[in-house]
């Protein structure tokens, strides 16, 4: 390792709120980092279970482990209380949920020495079946200046995007980056302004345009674990005022470099995050338009089905066949939902042998979701030949966003 590098301190903030079945293991996979100057910042965010007595004992058994206790006010207030107790020449975060690979600091910092960010890639890990699925930024290894016009055109939305996950050329996510202190320090106050939906975006959006250069690796340290069995999704009433505040922010930012492209880009992204305005302010779903469909709509024309899943998939299928006529939904099968949705009856698993039908349509987004629910109904007997899976496409999203 080059010694300049090594003599240099990460501070590594997590933000913490009831997090008593993950801290352990979060917290362990810093302080085993084969880079060892850190010091690791614990924002307890007001928690109500075990979360605190936990990180104590953890506290003292390293002395380079911080606690620091505030009310409840969200992940990013925490992460601001966190950023005003920074020792440390550059900055990283971990969401106490995850946990990270004993050589992530080590790496980053090697690839961060003449650059403000450097960014990797991320491994998401499904709680149910330990499956990992890899997202990388759109834009290839290397190092990129911000004054670039190749960065600035790909920035906000990936010139080349055709409808995955990862919209801009690089990911949203803060916890699989590390930034320089003073970069971070620099749009602090911009920060405490106002406690935005989606704060990832806006903050490495302000970050990378406050640097010099960013520098991009596309190898995986960071375990970011995707509870399938968590909560609904909060709705936030304030939603597209939120929108608005962002807007002019990034707005003010990018006239500095005078690129009528990335404003553009800002604009485009922004009308498309208004179209789901109603999913995320907590809409009736009789009020909300169906945003998916998929190709398969021919092949299960006149048969009859059974939609497994009813998130926004799901229910954008049922929305087009009912209207459409196309085909007879028999019912739907759901993990979490029981209600009746659009006249179609929720179905219990044990009833699958006694219903004569033809098509079971995993309606789920990602193939590692319709992989698990494959798995789900084999163990209870179902033919391969009856199930299916086809990627949805987003219409909105590939209007606003040129995904294909």
């Amino acid at each position: 390792m080059d010694v300049k590098s090594s003599i240099k301190m990460i501070s590594v903030i997590v933000p913490m709120y009831n997090a008593e079945s993950s801290i352990e293991k979060c917290v362990n996979s810093i302080v085993n980092q084969t880079y060892k100057n850190i010091e690791i910042i614990l924002v307890n965010d007001g928690s109500t279970d075990s979360t605190l007595e936990k990180c104590t004992e953890l506290a003292a058994c390293d002395s380079r482990i911080r606690i620091i206790n505030k009310e409840n006010g969200g992940q990013q207030s925490a992460r601001n209380e966190g950023i005003k107790n920074v020792k440390g020449e550059y900055i990283g975060f971990v969401d106490a949920d995850d946990w990270i690979d004993c050589n992530m600091y080590e790496n980053l910092i090697l690839m961060i020495e003449n650059n403000d960010i450097v960014s990797s890639s991320i491994k998401r890990v499904n709680s149910n079946t330990n499956q990992i699925e890899i997202w990388n930024d759109n834009l290839a290894e290397g190092v990129y200046r911000v004054n670039d016009d190749y960065l600035q055109n790909n920035l906000i939305i990936y010139s080349h995007y055709s409808g995955g996950k990862v919209i801009g050329g690089i990911t949203n996510n803060m916890v699989n980056k590390l930034y320089r202190s003073d970069v971070v320090k620099n749009i602090f106050n911009k920060l405490q302004e106002v406690i935005l939906d989606e704060e990832d975006f806006y903050f490495n959006i302000l970050a990378i345009l406050n640097s010099a250069s960013i520098c991009i690796s596309h190898r995986a340290f960071y375990n970011y674990v995707i509870n399938t069995n968590g909560m609904s999704q909060k709705s936030n009433e304030n939603y597209i005022a939120e929108r608005a505040i962002l807007y002019r922010n990034i707005k003010h930012e990018i006239e500095k470099f005078n690129n009528v492209s990335m404003l553009i880009q800002l604009q485009r992204r922004i009308s498309y995050e208004l179209v789901s305005a109603g999913v995320k302010m907590g809409f009736s779903d009789c009020a909300l338009l169906p945003m998916y469909s998929c190709e398969m709509i021919d092949q299960i024309y006149n048969k009859r089905i059974i939609i497994f899943g009813l998130g926004n998939v799901g229910k954008s299928y049922i929305k087009i066949l009912k209207e459409n006529n196309k085909c007879q939904v028999l019912g739907y099968l759901d993990n979490k939902e029981r209600c009746t949705y659009e006249g179609v009856q929720p179905l219990d698993m044990n009833e699958l042998m006694k219903i004569d039908y033809d098509y079971i349509v995993c309606s789920v987004d990602s193939k590692m979701q319709a992989d698990e629910m494959w798995n789900q109904l084999k163990t209870i007997g179902i033919d391969d030949e009856k199930v299916i899976w086809e990627k949805p496409y987003n219409y909105y999203k590939d209007f606003f966003l040129g995904g294909e």
